[in-house]
């Protein structure tokens, strides 16, 4: 019953009316990301960082250059004290999305972030119940323990154009506890660029001629560690560079925000989509610079050995690439079964309608010829594998066949080919002269080794037309 099903199930499944929930995923996630994403930072909280391989989302899209894998997830745009937070005050300003745009399908882990992620930066994302905020987040209002999938596009250039200036002031707030070695670091910044781009050039040549490396082990702790950071250690993770950036910007009168999100991606063949782990959070700068509008920095790029320690792409042996057959599984099953929806379901009728719209004849007929000549040879091949015997068999063993078939039907006996005889199935028939004419006409020539001449055959056809 299950296997007679399959048919109707296949029939059904993509025109039943549904609800935007997902059919097979009702009940909560059980459990929620602990690791790597984060809404605030704050460097110094741990002398050692861990990192977790678990799952953040999936992206079905075209494959990219590393450099612009950059997911955009939210901004914080308030610091306070080492902590950078969320200000959901955000002045406004109208955000220009030029350029040519990326497509992606993001199918998010489930968990409980309301901000639905896409490559940096998002123009446009398809969930209901979303909106959009003036520096370019996007808050979505459902569910988010619920498994979902949605569309957005993206434009990656890293430059997000303005039609005015933001709101400077709100931008350039700085905690009145700044140590004194950072505050004349950007008052000597600020002195020697006259312009935001100069100010922000010699920012980066201060990182890159300080021998800053990139660690996860032996931050600096403490209310002091972005101090420790910038002249003594000068060793940490990306909050560490994008914080201590971002704070001597403003300092020096740059407007400048943190973004989170995540870098890079393993792109799985199988699945042509990009896996993206919660190992792969990352923190980044955005700085205002006049002429230009909000452009992308990432100040961990300028660490000394920043090459080696996130920029390389990762190994994938034997171990790797069987996780990732694994996860195209589970991919494909989220993809076409638990995130089918009645927006899905409508764009297939659609797809469907413009497809048929668009057909011809002629060049379907022509485009199927070499399908339908696979498949013809195909049925070939099966039928000379199970039913070749048959169907090869001499005239004399189809006369054989068609003989015992008369007998069973006429005479009302069931003949036992391979232990009866026919001068023993003509006896079993009551001496039907018919029956018996038949055996000794091919027995006369079956058991002299030879062939039936064309006469005999005529005669042996005769008397099964004729019957018994």
């Amino acid at each position: 019953m299950p296997l007679a099903s399959l048919p109707l199930l296949a029939f059904f499944f993509p025109i039943l009316p549904r609800t935007q929930i997902p059919l097979w995923n009702l009940l909560p996630s059980p459990a929620a990301r602990t690791a790597g994403f984060s809404d605030r930072v704050e460097p110094g909280r741990a002398e050692n960082i861990g990192e977790s391989r678990v799952p953040a989302f999936r992206a079905e899209m075209t494959r990219l250059p590393r450099s612009e894998l950059y997911w955009r997830a939210t901004v914080l745009n308030r610091v306070t004290g080492a902590r950078w937070l969320r200000d959901t005050a955000v002045p406004p300003e109208r955000i220009s999305y030029g350029g040519a745009r990326v497509g992606q399908t993001i199918y998010p882990e489930p968990g409980l972030s309301r901000v639905p992620i896409a490559l940096d930066a998002p123009a446009a994302i398809g969930l209901p119940r979303v909106r959009q905020t003036p520096d370019g987040i996007y808050e979505w209002q459902g569910n988010p323990t619920k498994r979902l999938g949605y569309r957005a596009e993206s434009v990656t250039s890293g430059v997000l154009s303005v039609a005015a200036d933001p709101d400077r002031a709100f931008y350039l707030q700085v905690p009145e506890d700044i140590p004194s070695r950072i505050r004349r670091l950007a008052e000597d910044i600020r002195l020697r660029g006259k312009a935001d781009g100069r100010r922000v050039e010699l920012l980066e040549t201060y990182f890159r001629d300080n021998n800053f490396r990139y660690s996860m082990h032996g931050l600096p702790t403490g209310p002091h560690a972005l101090e420790q950071f910038l002249f003594e250690k000068r060793q940490g993770h990306c909050e560490f560079f994008a914080s201590s950036f971002a704070l001597i910007l403003r300092a020096a009168g740059v407007p400048a925000r943190l973004v989170a999100g995540y870098l890079g991606g393993d792109y799985n063949e199988l699945g042509g989509y990009y896996l993206v782990s919660e190992d792969m959070a990352h923190v980044w700068v955005e700085a205002f610079i006049t002429g230009r509008g909000w452009v992308r920095i990432d100040p961990s790029s300028l660490a000394q050995n920043a090459g080696e320690f996130w920029g390389r792409a990762r190994r994938h042996g034997w171990i790797a690439r069987f996780r990732l057959a694994l996860d195209s599984l589970d991919y494909s099953w989220n993809r076409t079964v638990i995130t089918y929806d009645l927006e899905r379901q409508v764009e297939a009728v659609r797809s469907v309608g413009k497809r048929l719209q668009r057909f011809e004849a002629r060049r379907a007929f022509t485009a199927a010829l070499p399908t339908a000549a696979a498949l013809t040879g195909l049925i070939g091949v099966l039928l000379l594998v199970f039913r070749g015997k048959h169907l090869l068999a001499s005239r004399e063993e189809r006369l054989l066949r068609s003989f015992y078939r008369r007998v069973a039907q006429d005479c009302g006996i069931k003949p036992e080919p391979g232990r009866q005889g026919l001068f023993e199935i003509a006896a079993a028939s009551g001496g039907n002269g018919k029956v018996r004419e038949f055996a000794e006409i091919y027995a006369g020539a079956l058991y002299r080794d030879r062939r039936l001449t064309r006469e005999e055959r005529a005669r042996l056809k005769r008397l099964l037309r004729e019957g018994f």
